[in-house]
């Protein structure tokens, strides 16, 4: 069975700016150039977000707990890779 690439990425759409000046944060599952994205329902100000890093900037409490939020999603999603993968099934981004 030929392995799967397979990348996650968590990244935020500032031209969906909310009335508060925050910016929502989305994930990105690809799976051998097939994309599937979702929005978390999490917010962050645009200058607290660092996008080579795909993380929020840790300067307050709502920072810090938005990439613990996003530890823990991750963490989910590599459960599910695994999962699917030791029942034999064809990873796609959108199975994931």
């Amino acid at each position: 069975m030929k392995r799967a690439t397979f990348n996650l990425a968590f990244y935020v759409k500032r031209t969906k700016t909310r009335n508060d000046g925050t910016i929502p944060v989305f994930a990105r599952i690809t799976v051998n150039s097939r994309t599937s994205e979702f929005g978390l329902q999490r917010y962050v100000n645009p200058d607290g977000w660092d996008s080579s890093k795909g993380k929020a900037i840790q300067n307050c409490k709502q920072n810090k707990e938005l990439n613990n939020y996003l530890e823990i999603i991750k963490g989910n999603i590599f459960i599910k890779k695994r999962e699917l993968e030791e029942q034999g099934k064809i990873l796609t981004a959108d199975l994931v």
